[in-house]
């Protein structure tokens, strides 16, 4: 099947599962996904606070300079598979010395690293639940990057595909707030004073969304969830 990698703070993974059983016994934050209409329930898991430690090496090794994920895509793509050797973990290492390294080695060794993670949480999953995954859906930034997108692909083993990117959140948002998202109306979804808060939420990303050039109601292809969290909807499509 398909899984569903939101680039954000933190790297979060969606995975549709049949079963809740399945998606508490793997220990996985559960969201009701499609239930409301006789579907899967959703499992995710995340790279807790990754995009941070990876800017913070990026900037101590690579460049500081404002536009300076350009200057991270340029430099991992002049470096070598394997990076010379170097490995890093950007959820241990964001403290490590890398002074004496390529700023290109450490650029890709990053987006390896990081690659890594996924797939090793991934296996981990397949190999105690049984699920097993043919593509999956970036949305972010860093799904604007393509150098990104081919190092999750070859570590990943399947295709990686991109719709809209960067826009994909806020397009979502639009969406939910003209109702277009849920079996039932935003409003209905969510009850109780936190559910008006977050809809307007909503409705403020949909008015930034058209103001910027996107139709929120023409068709998207690969709808795939929406995830309700404490602070915040995420809508990736």
């Amino acid at each position: 099947g398909q899984l569903l990698l939101s680039c954000g703070t933190s790297w979060v993974v969606f995975v549709p599962i049949n079963e809740k059983e399945t998606v508490i016994r793997e220990r996985l934050l559960c969201d009701p996904f499609e239930t409301m209409r006789g579907g899967a329930w959703g499992g995710m898991f995340s790279l807790e606070s990754v995009a941070g430690k990876i800017d913070k090496i990026v900037t101590k090794y690579v460049s500081s300079a404002p536009n300076r994920a350009k200057h991270f895509d340029a430099a991992a793509e002049q470096a070598e598979p394997g990076c010379g050797g170097l490995v890093i973990d950007p959820t241990e290492d964001a403290d490590r010395d890398f002074s004496a390294c390529e700023p290109k080695n450490v650029a890709r060794a990053l987006m390896e690293g990081t690659a890594r993670l996924l797939k090793d949480r991934l296996d981990a999953l397949a190999e105690s639940s049984g699920l097993r995954f043919s593509s999956a859906a970036m949305a972010g930034g860093p799904s604007n990057s393509k150098i990104w997108r081919k190092i999750i692909e070859e570590t990943l083993g399947y295709e990686v595909n991109v719709s809209y990117a960067a826009h994909t959140g806020a397009l979502g948002a639009a969406r939910v707030a003209r109702g277009k998202c849920s079996p039932v109306s935003a409003k209905e979804h969510w009850r109780g004073e936190s559910c008006e808060r977050k809809v307007t939420a909503c409705e403020r990303q949909g008015a930034l969304a058209r103001r910027g050039g996107i139709d929120s109601g023409e068709f998207v292809p690969n709808l795939y969830f929406l995830i309700s969290e404490v602070s915040s909807i995420i809508c990736l499509i």
